[in-house]
C-alpha cells in the first residue's frame, strides 16, 4: 500500500511539475485560483463559474435559484459560513472537478452548511469532485434526475437527521449514485474535522435508485449504516459496492418496494456498542410498503462486539425475500483496497489536500493575473536552487533537509506551507537577517508530523531592500 501510494503520488509530481510554473506566489498567499467573493444567480441560462477561489464568513458559497446550463468547475469553495453551493430550481446544472469545504459547524437541523444543496432542480451531474465537511456533503430534495459520480466525499460533519455523505430525500426520483468513494473517520492527525456521521449514503421518499461501484467506509453511529434504502425509497438497485468497516451495518433495507441488493462486499470489523452490528438486512421499519426484494451474490463477513459474526439479518415485513448464491462469511477476507482520489475525475483533477488521483492533469486554470516567476533575478534580488530532502518524506524518517540560494541580503526568511488547493497552512521562519549565498537549514519532523497523506507546495521567502521575494515552489510528498 505505501508502495503504491508512493508511486501514485511520483506520477502527480511529474505530471504537476509543468503546470506549478504558471502560479504566481503572492506577499502571503498563493493562488492558482482568482480569489471571488460569494456569488448568486437568479434565472441565469449558461453561465459558467470557472477557476475560483470563493470563501465567506456568512452565507453561501455560490446561490443558483432558477437557473439553467449553469457549470461550475476547477473552483475551491470553502470555507464559507452556510451550504457551499445552494441550488433551488432550474435544471442542467453540472458541478466538475472541484474542492468544496464548507467547514462551519451546524448547531441544528438542517441543510444550512451543506457542500451541496439542491432543492426543486431538475438534471443535475456532480463528477470528480473532493467535497469534504458539510452537514450533509450532497443533499438532494424534490428533485429529479441526478447523477453522482466519481467523488471523493469526507467526514460529513452533521449534526443528526444531517451526517451524509449523500442523501435524496423527499420526492427525488432517478437518482444515479456511482463510482464514488465516501470516507468517514474521526482521526484529526490525518483530517481537519472528524465525522458525524448517521448514514453514509441515505435515500429516502425516492424512486429509482442506481447505486453501483461505490467504495463506502467508516462510521460509527449506533443506527447508522454505510449504505440504506429508507422509508419510501423504491426500485432501488444496489450493485457491486463495497463497504468496509461502516459500523454497525453495511447495507440496510428498511422500507419501499422492488428492491435489488446484488454483487456487493460487505467487510466489517468495527462494531458499534449499542447497534444491531449486522452486515446486511432486510427489516421493515415503517407503514409503507416493503419488498419484494431480491438479494443475491453478496459477500459479506460482520463482526459483532462479542465477537461472533452477523452476516444478515431478515427482520420481517419485507416479503418477499429472495436470497441466491450470496456467500456468507465465518472468517475475515482481505480488505479491498480504496481507489485514488478522486475516483474519476471529469475534465482534470481537481487540487486539494487529499487528492491521489493520477489519470489527469491537475486543474490550474490559467487566468490573467498568472504569471511564471524567475527564480534566477539577474543576480540583484530573488531566492533560487531550492531544494528540499528526504521526497517522499515521513516524519518518522527523522528531520528534513533543505538548501536555497539568496541572490541578496536579507532581511528575515521563512518556508511557507500550502495546501494542494493554495492555502496557507503553515509559515516557518528558517532566519532573521541573512547575507547572500547559499544555504542549508534542518528542520524538525514536529513542523510536519500533523499533515496528511498528500502533496504540498513549499516555498521560501525572503524580505529583501523592503521587497518580498519569493522561491519557485517545491513539492513535498508526505507518506504515513
Amino acid at each position: 500500500m505505501k508502495h503504491d501510494f508512493m508511486k501514485s503520488m511520483i506520477l502527480r509530481f511529474i505530471t504537476f511539475s509543468a503546470t506549478a510554473a504558471l502560479i504566481t506566489f503572492y506577499a502571503d498567499k498563493a493562488f492558482c485560483l482568482t480569489p471571488s467573493a460569494p456569488i448568486s444567480l437568479n434565472g441565469q441560462n449558461g453561465t459558467v463559474i470557472q477557476g475560483l477561489l470563493i470563501t465567506s464568513t456568512t452565507g453561501d458559497g455560490i446561490q443558483l435559484t432558477n437557473c439553467i446550463n449553469i457549470t461550475i468547475q476547477d473552483c475551491e469553495i470553502g470555507p464559507v459560513g452556510g451550504n457551499a453551493i445552494a441550488i433551488s430550481g432550474g435544471s442542467n446544472i453540472n458541478i466538475y472537478d472541484c474542492y468544496i469545504h464548507p467547514e462551519t459547524l451546524a448547531t441544528g437541523c438542517c441543510d444550512t452548511n451543506d457542500g451541496i444543496f439542491a432543492t426543486g432542480t431538475s438534471g443535475l451531474f456532480i463528477q470528480g469532485n473532493v467535497i469534504a465537511y458539510g452537514q450533509s456533503n450532497i443533499e438532494v430534495q424534490g428533485s429529479n434526475t441526478i447523477t453522482a459520480m466519481g467523488n471523493f466525499l469526507l467526514n460529513p460533519r452533521g449534526p443528526y437527521p444531517r451526517g451524509q455523505n449523500f442523501q435524496s430525500w423527499s420526492t427525488c426520483s432517478d437518482i444515479v449514485f456511482q463510482n464514488n468513494y465516501c470516507l468517514s473517520s474521526l482521526d484529526t492527525t490525518k483530517y481537519l474535522y472528524p465525522e458525524d456521521q448517521e448514514d453514509s449514503v441515505n435515500f429516502g421518499y425516492t424512486t429509482g435508485i442506481l447505486a453501483q461501484n461505490n467504495y463506502i467506509t467508516g462510521g460509527h453511529s449506533p443506527s447508522g449504516t454505510g449504505m440504506i434504502a429508507d422509508e419510501a425509497a423504491n426500485d432501488v438497485q444496489f450493485l457491486n459496492n463495497v463497504l468496509v468497516d461502516t459500523g454497525q451495518c453495511g447495507i440496510g433495507i428498511a422500507s419501499g418496494t422492488n428492491q435489488i441488493v446484488s454483487g456487493n462486499n460487505i467487510l466489517n470489523r468495527t462494531p458499534v456498542t449499542g447497534g444491531g452490528n449486522t452486515g446486511l438486512y432486510v427489516w421493515s421499519q415503517y407503514t409503507d410498503a416493503c419488498g419484494p426484494v431480491t438479494i443475491s451474490a453478496n459477500t459479506v463477513y460482520q463482526l459483532t462486539t462479542s465477537g461472533t459474526v452477523s452476516d444478515y439479518w431478515n427482520g420481517g415485513g419485507c416479503a418477499p425475500v429472495t436470497l441466491i448464491n450470496n456467500n456468507w462469511l465465518s472468517t475475515e477476507p482481505t480488505p479491498i483496497s480504496p481507489p485514488l482520489i478522486p475516483p474519476q475525475p471529469k475534465n482534470c483533477t481537481v487540487c486539494s489536500p487529499y487528492t491521489t488521483q493520477n489519470s489527469l492533469p491537475l486543474c490550474c486554470p490559467p487566468t490573467p493575473t498568472l504569471q511564471p516567476q524567475s527564480a534566477d533575478t539577474g543576480g540583484k534580488q530573488g531566492i533560487n536552487n531550492f531544494k528540499i530532502w528526504p521526497n517522499p518524506y515521513n516524519s518518522s524518517m527523522g528531520n528534513i533537509n533543505l538548501s536555497y540560494t539568496l541572490l541578496q541580503d536579507t532581511d528575515h526568511v521563512s518556508m511557507e506551507v500550502y495546501s494542494a488547493g493554495f492555502r496557507l497552512i503553515n509559515e516557518i521562519t528558517l532566519s532573521g537577517s541573512d547575507s547572500s549565498g547559499s544555504k542549508s537549514r534542518v528542520l524538525n519532523n514536529s513542523n510536519f508530523s500533523n499533515l496528511a497523506d498528500g502533496y504540498y507546495f513549499l516555498v521560501i521567502s525572503a524580505d529583501q531592500s523592503g521587497k518580498k521575494v519569493k522561491s519557485q515552489p517545491a513539492v513535498l510528498i508526505i507518506i504515513k
